[in-house]
């Protein structure tokens, strides 16, 4: 498999398999991306938070807008279970509650269809392709079959367990290798965009430790007394709720 590189940004461009291109991307000047098609000029046009389904022939349908809980399609609705780092663990329908994909990952985000919910399964409707996974980001394999999932700043290959271009903010982990996916902890780390891993349950836990002194010492407390009054139950809360709630952590600047 090849990978072209043409944009100053780093992204991909365009990748190739031994039948010949798999997948042809667009992108915005800030890297945000409008357009991936396979080699006959089939694929996905994306406009914010809403999909268009791109025919050979130009011709654009509605496919489904995103949403925090999952999908909006024509008509329907698509649930995702997930899991403490956004991964979709199964994929249910809205409107009647049938079961139409389930999901099992490695650490580092290799799919596995392999469940004992996969006796429960629903048949989806012809076409439907199911493409938030690992952390919720978009799988390029149901579209254009290519093994790697987008992040937004990065593509990232759960087979070789990293990323495919050195991290845009290297600079700021010069102690990491700009390859390595979430400086190589993928259980309590998550790259929210692909440029900078994020610790879920340390930040909520020294948010809850840093308000509480704060407060104490608005209050006319010192320091050293201030300390001594932490709610340490408190920050331990934090730091479990933090590690399970994703949507609770900090996102990068």
């Amino acid at each position: 498999m090849k990978v072209a590189f043409s944009n100053y940004l780093n992204l991909p461009r365009k990748i190739s398999g031994t039948d010949g291109t798999l997948a042809k991307y667009s992108y915005l000047a800030n890297g945000s991306k409008t357009g991936a098609e396979n080699g006959s000029g089939a694929g996905l046009v994306y406009c914010g938070s809403l999909i268009y389904k791109k025919a050979s022939g130009g011709t654009l349908t509605f496919d489904g807008a995103s949403i925090p809980e999952g999908r909006l399609l024509s008509g329907a609705t698509r649930l995702y279970v997930t899991d403490h780092l956004g991964s979709v663990k199964a994929v249910v329908n809205g409107n009647n509650g049938n079961l139409y994909e389930v999901n099992n990952y490695t650490v580092y985000g290799k799919r596995s269809a392999n469940s004992s919910a996969s006796n429960y399964l629903s048949t989806a409707p012809t076409g439907e392709k199911f493409r938030q996974r690992f952390t919720g980001k978009e799988d390029q394999a149901p579209d254009f079959t290519v093994p790697f999932i987008d992040f937004g700043a990065r593509q990232y290959s759960p087979a070789l367990r990293r990323w495919l271009v050195p991290d845009p903010l290297s600079e700021k982990y010069y102690g990491i290798s700009p390859y390595a996916y979430c400086a190589g902890d993928p259980v309590n780390l998550v790259d929210k965009e692909g440029d900078h891993p994020i610790v879920f349950g340390a930040v909520s836990a020294v948010l809850d430790f840093g308000v509480q002194v704060g407060v104490q010492m608005l209050n006319g407390e010192t320091f050293s007394s201030a300390l001594k009054r932490v709610d340490y139950t408190s920050v331990a809360s934090s730091f479990v709720l933090g590690a399970l709630s994703p949507s609770s952590t900090l996102t990068k600047a």
